[in-house]
């Protein structure tokens, strides 16, 4: 199986669940450059709208809003990891990253 990137951060944040437990660093890690991303967005848009401030705050309540959409996944995969835990095949995800590991360096 041919891994993209998308799939190979999430075989890799799974395998450190699986390896290290659910911790909220490993979430946090992955959301932080998005986070950045939308908070320097939202700092420029509100400095070059800062005298509307309809607009302002539709975009200011659009960012909490995406900030507290990634604050209920985290959440729900803190609730649904001992399933996840219980029905993965560990073994065949340590291959496929070893496989893509492998992979990337032949192309490398």
């Amino acid at each position: 199986m041919q891994l993209t990137g998308i799939k190979r951060r999430t075989l890799w944040q799974y395998w450190q669940f699986h390896t290290r437990g659910w911790r909220l660093t490993t979430m946090l890690y992955v959301a932080w450059p998005y986070w950045l991303l939308l908070a320097a967005v939202a700092f420029i848009v509100n400095a070059q709208y800062a005298n509307s401030p309809w607009y302002v705050g539709f975009l200011t309540g659009a960012c909490a809003g995406a900030f507290l959409r990634d604050v209920g996944r985290i959440q729900q995969s803190y609730r649904v990891w001992p399933m996840v835990e219980e029905i993965t095949k560990w073994d065949r995800v340590e291959e496929l990253m070893r496989e893509s590991d492998e992979s990337v360096e032949a192309d490398g």
